[in-house]
């Protein structure tokens, strides 16, 4: 890998843990339409378990008006990041994110353990090269709840 390589991938992994930061933010403000900005139109969200599967921007953005309708305040923090990068293809990329989350569901407190396996995939809509989640998030939570 050349010099230049190198350093587009250096730009691409910090860019990458951006984009997961952002994610945790604008969840927390609760802002659902610049979270349905950071999936690629036919991105995808699912849960292990299989109760949260979203296909497509339209379907994610209602899933979270949907997952607000019971949700309180939220406190969403990232912690480790593995971060794959395809080397067949420039554009995408694979990672884990281990993080947890203190939220408030139907009155009562929550920490969840969460661990995200996201996709990534440059995106070229809107005349643009930024990193986008494809988010074909599988991830797990744990609560504790608190009584």
């Amino acid at each position: 890998m050349n010099f230049g390589d190198r350093l587009r991938r250096l730009e691409d992994r910090e860019e990458i843990r951006a984009l997961i930061c952002r994610y945790g933010l604008l969840v927390d403000q609760r802002d659902i339409d610049a979270v349905g900005l950071l999936f690629t139109r036919d991105g995808i969200f699912r849960s292990v378990d299989g109760k949260i599967t979203s296909t497509g921007r339209d379907e994610v953005i209602g899933q979270f008006h949907k997952r607000y309708a019971v949700l309180g305040p939220s406190n969403h923090f990232t912690h480790d990041t593995i971060i794959e990068f395809d080397e067949a293809d420039p554009d995408r990329a694979t990672g884990w994110v281990n993080s947890h989350a203190e939220v408030v569901r139907d009155g009562s407190a929550l920490w969840a353990a969460l661990r995200y396996h996201d996709e990534y995939r440059r995106r070229s809509e809107e005349h643009t090269s930024e990193l986008q989640s494809q988010f074909r998030i599988s991830y797990a939570v744990f609560c504790l709840k608190k009584k």
